[in-house]
């Protein structure tokens, strides 16, 4: 499965993390360098094991873990209505 930013989600980077902006509950949200990376990839349309595998090549992180990580991330961001499956 891939996943998109609703419309009203917007990012930015501030040094090497990120930070989003729902916009319809101004309400601001951080991610740490490893999260950065994870939304890059899964708005960028790669799914939640290519985004696992790119934090695994770029940090010290082993791929089991890396994997349980994003699972974990994606289910928060959804249920926090910051991310949701592509095409909905």
């Amino acid at each position: 499965m891939t996943y998109q930013a609703p419309t009203h989600i917007h990012s930015r980077a501030v040094h090497d993390e990120l930070v989003l902006l729902d916009a319809r509950q101004d309400a601001y949200f951080g991610l740490n360098p490893t999260g950065a990376v994870a939304w890059s990839a899964l708005t960028a349309g790669r799914s939640p094991e290519a985004a696992a595998a790119e934090i695994s090549a770029q940090f010290d992180v082993a791929p089991e873990v890396a994997r349980i990580d994003v699972a974990a991330l994606v289910d928060q961001l959804v249920a926090r209505g910051l991310l949701e499956p592509a095409g909905a």
